[in-house]
């Protein structure tokens, strides 16, 4: 099932929409699709609501470590949005969403083809141009004395408390939309991206390039070492690993040395922190290195100490 404008979706006690869908999906099981480009719109309950859909148990990534998606949204929804950090709820949506924005499919899909919907055959990914038409015309010419009668009609914070209350409310509103736009800024020329942070099907596609541009490089790399990249002030080793049905990550820091760190607790487990120390641009040096000693220490010490995860 397939449902597009999903966001219309949102509110769970809406007897039109909500309702009539859930109904839809009683009985044997469905697959569900819903499509949006805008799951919060309100609040961040928004895209809990729309997740509570094909998500039915509230312990469902319990193997994730999130033991009530609940309890997990409530913690989000008491943040500060421009302090919420992206780990919070990282983990459900990277279980639950695929982002696929126009510039995502410029990057990762350039000179891909998709079948035709009539006879199957491939057709390049192409968006068209959009050229803009003006038109031209007097609105006095059409309605006479009009922008006189509305402006002495007009229902001004002065006249109304509650549109008063809603001016202050959007002034805020334009505020941190300037201090996260500042914010934005300030990240890239620290070396990370507007988004702050690769989202986990970024990091897959980052992967499928990598491998099909330089795979015979990557895999005779010896032990599975991998490669590396030159950015940051911060040295460390990038694990990850499959166990069972999971991709687990973790980012061990490292000395001048390459000698393991010693403090069990300064080890990154956040995917999606993992994710940002280890983003890169296309710029980006690339390090395809011998790989020292200490980086197989780690190795063994992740082993020791109940992790089982190796570096790939």
């Amino acid at each position: 099932m397939v449902v597009d404008e999903a966001h219309n979706y949102r509110n769970p006690d809406a007897p039109t929409r909500a309702a009539v869908l859930r109904r839809l999906l009683f009985g044997r099981r469905r697959d569900l699709l819903l499509l949006t480009a805008t799951p919060a719109n309100n609040s961040l309950w928004d895209l809990y609501y729309l997740v509570r859909f094909f998500v039915r148990q509230d312990a469902r990534f319990a193997d994730r470590c999130i033991l009530s998606i609940r309890e997990r949204f409530e913690r989000a929804m008491r943040e500060d949005p421009p302090s919420l950090s992206p780990d919070l709820l990282y983990p459900i949506i990277d279980a639950t969403t695929v982002k696929r924005t126009r510039q995502f499919v410029k990057k990762h899909y350039a000179g891909d083809n998709i079948a035709g919907a009539d006879d199957g055959r491939p057709l390049p990914i192409v968006f068209p141009q959009h050229r803009a038409i003006s038109v031209r015309y007097h609105l006095d010419d059409l309605l006479p004395g009009f922008f006189d009668r509305l402006e002495a009609a007009a229902i001004t914070p002065d006249r109304d408390l509650k549109l008063r209350a809603l001016a202050g409310e959007l002034v805020e509103i334009a505020r941190q939309a300037e201090r996260e736009a500042t914010d934005a800024v300030d990240e890239a020329r620290r070396g990370g991206t507007v988004g702050a942070a690769q989202t986990g099907e970024e990091y897959r596609q980052t992967l499928r390039k990598a491998l099909e541009q330089d795979r015979e490089r990557i895999v005779r790399l010896p032990w599975k070492a991998g490669s590396g990249m030159v950015r940051g002030a911060r040295r460390g080793v990038f694990f990850c690993a499959v166990v069972g049905e999971r991709t687990c990550l973790r980012f061990v820091p490292a000395d001048d040395g390459w000698n393991v760190a010693a403090e069990e607790d300064s080890i990154i487990r956040e995917t999606g922190t993992c994710l940002r120390l280890i983003e890169c641009a296309p710029e980006t040096p690339t390090w395809y290195p011998d790989p020292p000693a200490g980086i197989f220490l780690q190795w063994s010490c992740r082993q020791v100490r109940g992790q089982g995860y190796g570096p790939r």
